[in-house]
């Protein structure tokens, strides 16, 4: 059985002198690209932005470096990383991806 669809992902997280372990890193960026292998074409790609808890400084300054000024407004109206997980799933499922347990 093949894929119909491979979905990419390529998540940015915040790093610097606060977040002194990898497990305190927060994703601020999540991103996604849809690949219909058939085709060989991206047939769909969105970005959800993600509000840090932890560290939520040092994840607006690295959204800034990594994104630009305008990081700033796209963090701060930014959801949970749950909400950004709920955005994927909807979109998938509106392409008629079936992911079952995956998130």
């Amino acid at each position: 059985m093949g894929f119909d669809y491979l979905v990419i992902l390529a998540f940015q997280v915040t790093t610097g002198a606060e977040v002194e372990d990898a497990k305190e890193q927060e994703i601020f960026e999540f991103p996604w690209v849809v690949f219909d292998v058939s085709s060989k074409q991206v047939v769909d790609e969105k970005t959800v932005y993600v509000k840090p808890t932890l560290h939520e400084q040092s994840g607006i300054q690295c959204a800034k470096a990594a994104l630009g000024d305008n990081a700033a407004a796209n963090i701060d109206a930014a959801g949970t990383l749950q909400q950004a997980v709920q955005v994927r799933k909807t979109c998938m499922a509106h392409r008629g991806c079936n992911f079952g347990m995956c998130v």
